[in-house]
């Protein structure tokens, strides 16, 4: 079973809460760490993050801090992002777009989409963790980035594909 996991960063691994000075949440890390580690899933970079990133014919690599940020936690628990959803990141086309028309033209048996955002989609709803940034006050920690709660769900998720 070939599984993919779209990221965004914002809102999945930060949020309002955030104590980094790498805009990055060990917490959420280790949670996402989880997940990767049970579904065995490669992981498509969807976040606006991805503009962190310049790509040279099949590969891409970090041109900025965050870019190095991230891919430097990233690696520090094992997590390789294998792909990035659309180089430039396209902000005139919905998230959903983007992750819709990747599936088209990628072969994936199953997907979870871990996003701040809603989906635009009714076929990706079902599939779609939505997380919170929690730049609110109060922050509830119930919703805010992958916590424990958002990885119960995604777990649900995937044991649904079996």
């Amino acid at each position: 079973m070939k599984t993919i996991i779209f990221l965004d960063v914002d809102g999945v691994l930060n949020g309002g809460s955030t104590e980094s000075d790498k805009d990055l949440d060990p917490r959420y890390i280790a949670n996402f760490k989880k997940l990767v580690d049970i579904t065995k899933a490669d992981v498509v970079l969807s976040s606006a993050w991805l503009n962190f990133f310049e790509v040279d014919g099949d590969h891409f690599y970090p041109v900025s801090r965050r870019g190095y940020w991230l891919t430097d936690a990233l690696a520090e628990v094992n997590i390789t992002i294998k792909d990035l959803l659309h180089k430039p990141y396209d902000f005139k086309k919905s998230r959903g777009d983007q992750i819709a028309e990747y599936l088209d033209t990628h072969d994936y048996d199953n997907f979870i989409i871990l996003d701040d955002d809603s989906p635009q989609h009714d076929y990706l709803v079902d599939n779609w963790i939505e997380t919170d940034y929690g730049g609110r006050l109060p922050i509830n920690p119930e919703t805010e980035g992958f916590n424990d709660k958002k990885l119960d769900e995604a777990l649900a998720l995937y044991y649904s594909f079996t």
